[in-house]
């Protein structure tokens, strides 16, 4: 392998663990740096970028072609309307500086290190679920609570005096996006066997069931339950894959049986009861939380300027370089912070970006999972509601969302990464036809 796509694999590997242990350098060991190390693997996926235009393998492909030119267009409406260049230029790294990381990484990595990613992330679940039970039992106030910064009574409350813990994230969100990768390759190690290793799998159910049920997210919950869909899609599709995960469902009912018996466990069953029922069930708890978002956006877009308000105003850094304090100015959720960032056109025209990279990994997926490959499948499942419509102003999120869509891709044994302009063989009818057509023939096959 030649030593720069090494070491292209090399950066993203980097990538990959700043995404795991940002959270920890942000809130415990960096505190006061916290805010640059927003930033930390953005130095990382430039080199790498850098690496892969110098390599002739960054992939310009039509995605990333048409991510090129929305942010041109919604660099320049932005600086239109507002005249804070930081705040516009981390808007513009938080829609499209990323994105073509998706479609890098299955220049560079394969199966076999798809398959490593899983097994640390097997691994880690085993400290994550302690640290994730300590949490749970600590006050908001205590330093293993601490949010960004060192922020003491930052984290979210669940219920009562428990938070939702957020592990070695920053975040609760970090702990979703975590949780639901590791579910997608504990099921993978059991459907697609001679991947992940069954022991370490089994090893991970209990830290798993732990953490989500410790968790208190509605979110959490609502992408395993995505992920053991996909998975009764690839049982239903093909009848002997009932046998592999026979096993994992019976073992599973016997930890959380098992399990049942801890009164911490219980506390976190509790926990989430009282939240689902708060927020009205998973009709509107989850699932309006989801799909509420457009009804949203289109609300924003009735009263947002055909340009909108700037690049990056509607996250919590830009607000906070704004305003000095953390905090939603454009509304919650994914869309409606695009709408008014970008005004109703070039919003509209970015989420349907996002939309057409998601159908483009399905159809990609759904064709490795006939050729008996599952796991594409299931890792999908574990990013694809982010890559919709998931919080890219969140940095734990989009680094997910980005990374585990590329490693989806990478995962299957027979994919090609697509060019703009795939070579194209001269028709047969023009060979011979003249000394000119066949010189030119000649030169081609050179």
């Amino acid at each position: 392998m030649p030593s720069s796509v090494r070491s292209i694999r090399l950066l993203i590997w980097l990538y990959l663990w700043l995404l795991l242990w940002e959270g920890a350098l942000r809130k415990w060991v960096f505190p006061s740096w916290s805010m640059p190390l927003l930033l930390v693997r953005d130095p990382v996926l430039l080199l790498a970028y850098a690496l892969a235009l110098a390599k002739g393998i960054f992939p310009f492909n039509r995605f990333v072609l048409v991510a090129i030119l929305l942010a041109a267009l919604s660099l320049g409406a932005s600086l239109f309307v507002l005249d804070r260049v930081g705040i516009i230029l981390y808007g513009l790294r938080t829609n499209f500086f990323h994105l073509p990381l998706i479609f890098l990484i299955p220049k560079v990595f394969t199966k076999k290190d798809v398959i490593r990613v899983g097994t640390w992330l097997l691994l880690l679940s085993v400290p994550v679920a302690i640290l994730v039970a300590w949490q749970f039992v600590s006050p908001s106030g205590a330093w293993v609570n601490a949010a960004a910064g060192g922020d003491l009574d930052r984290q979210m409350i669940s219920t009562g005096s428990h938070i939702r813990p957020a592990g070695i994230f920053s975040f609760v969100t970090g702990m979703v996006s975590f949780l639901a990768v590791v579910a997608a390759f504990l099921l993978s190690g059991f459907l697609e066997r001679g991947t992940v290793p069954v022991w370490l799998c089994s090893m991970a159910i209990p830290c798993l069931m732990f953490s989500l049920v410790l968790s208190g997210s509605r979110s959490a919950l609502a992408s395993i339950t995505i992920i053991v869909g996909a998975v009764l899609m690839v049982c239903v599709r093909k009848l002997a894959s009932f046998r592999r995960v026979l096993t994992p469902a019976v073992l599973s009912y016997l930890v959380f049986f098992a399990l049942c018996y801890l009164p911490l466990f219980r506390q976190g069953l509790e926990v989430h009861e009282e939240r689902l029922r708060a927020g009205e069930g998973v009709q509107h708890g989850i699932l309006t939380r989801y799909l509420g978002g457009l009804g949203e956006s289109i609300e924003i877009a009735e009263r947002t300027p055909l340009l909108g308000y700037g690049l990056g105003i509607g996250t919590n850094a830009g607000a906070t370089l704004l305003t000095g304090s953390r905090a939603f100015l454009l509304g919650e959720s994914e869309w409606s912070r695009i709408i008014g960032e970008s005004g109703p056109v070039l919003g509209y025209a970015y989420i349907l970006l996002r939309l057409w990279i998601c159908w483009f990994l399905f159809r990609i997926v759904w064709r490795a999972l006939q050729q008996d490959q599952p796991m594409p499948l299931l890792l999908f499942g574990a990013i694809g509601i982010d890559l919709i419509s998931g919080q890219f102003g969140q940095p734990t999120t989009l680094g997910f969302a980005v990374l585990f869509a590329g490693l989806s891709l990478a995962a299957i044994e027979s994919y090609q990464p697509e060019r703009v302009l795939p070579a194209q063989p001269m028709p047969a009818r023009v060979r011979g036809r003249s000394p000119i057509a066949e010189a030119i023939l000649k030169n081609s096959d050179r």
